[in-house]
């Protein structure tokens, strides 16, 4: 249990370090770059989501400092009615380019926004199926626009790993659906264009036994 905390909590750092006690520098390195997309994206309706509530208010903070005159539109499934979030559908278009930033499991699946085509998802699940529920809440048969979401994750950290467990995961689901295609493929559908082999965290051991940890090309212990 204590290494399951430890991997949640590194998880959590990855996508906001900022949540953490000891984190003393500026705004984090991929909270600013959804901030410089959703600016580059000044007359686009956008929707952040990610998994925990801590999280987004990491990003609701730097969203608010930096793009101040855009409209924020912050929903989670605690604090916000079923009501308010089936009517912020109508306000959110009505803003024309209006943020929505939200946990993930706070959009219910009679609630669509088919008219939002950026969508950024800076917190990865533990698999795409768990993210589709999301990111389908706006790619709809109603959408008549193609959609670009954006999967934001640290080079060389254990959001790899995660990332790679995700595509393994749909290579698995696939196959089960009968289609049986390789990995290289799976990259090419999430456009992921870096070795990402090349980042992962390896545990083995050398010709003494002695256990060592790599993090790619890099010798951690």
């Amino acid at each position: 249990m204590r290494l399951v905390q430890q991997i949640i909590l590194l998880l959590r750092i990855g996508a906001a370090p900022d949540t953490v006690q000891e984190y003393t520098g500026d705004t984090p390195v991929k909270v600013m770059a959804a901030v410089e997309m959703a600016a580059e994206w000044e007359n686009e309706i956008i929707a952040i989501g990610v998994r925990h509530v801590s999280v987004l208010e990491s990003y609701e903070k730097a969203l608010r400092e930096y793009l101040p005159d855009r409209p924020l539109f912050v929903v989670t499934g605690s604090d916000t009615s079923f009501a308010k979030r089936r009517a912020l559908r109508q306000t959110l278009q009505d803003s024309g380019n209006g943020i929505l930033l939200c946990t993930q499991q706070s959009l219910p699946s009679s609630v669509n926004f088919d008219y939002v085509n950026k969508v950024i998802i800076p917190e990865l699940h533990y698999n795409n199926s768990g993210m589709s529920q999301f990111y389908f809440r706006f790619i709809r048969y109603t959408s008549t626009e193609h959609k670009d979401i954006y999967f934001l994750t640290y080079a060389g950290s254990i959001e790899s790993n995660l990332m790679q467990m995700v595509l393994a995961k749909e290579k698995l689901n696939l196959f089960m659906k009968g289609q049986d295609v390789d990995l290289d493929e799976i990259y090419d559908r999430f456009s992921v264009d870096y070795d990402l082999l090349s980042l992962l965290m390896k545990q083995e051991k050398d010709e003494n036994g002695v256990l060592r940890i790599k993090w790619g090309e890099q010798k951690i212990a």
